[in-house]
């Protein structure tokens, strides 16, 4: 049993567009989404900087991501890797604080 509940058996995720609108607007949709796929153990979150403070591109770099369910680890190695190939990334958690 997952975060979301039993186990489905979805399908290998890929990539996935996921809703992320609040649970009033889209938190359904979101959920229906997480249950129908098979999340892998890693997970690469692009998306565009909702803060506007920091720099354009960045990585969170370490610790944890905070979700309304719990806390996720990020995986601090792949997360350095993706750093170190991407000269315009930047470690910065300032544009993911809301």
């Amino acid at each position: 049993m997952g975060l979301l509940g039993p186990d489905r058996g979805g399908q290998p995720a890929i990539g996935v567009v996921m809703p992320h609108a609040g649970y009033v607007y889209s938190g359904g949709v979101a959920a229906e989404t997480a249950a129908a796929i098979r999340v892998p153990r890693n997970v690469v979150v692009l998306g565009p900087n909702h803060t506007g403070l920091g720099p354009a591109v960045s990585v969170f770099p370490d610790g944890n991501w905070h979700m309304p369910f719990g806390d996720i680890p990020v995986n601090g190695a792949l997360a350095g890797q993706i750093l170190d190939r991407c000269e315009i990334a930047h470690p910065e958690v300032l544009a993911n604080l809301r």
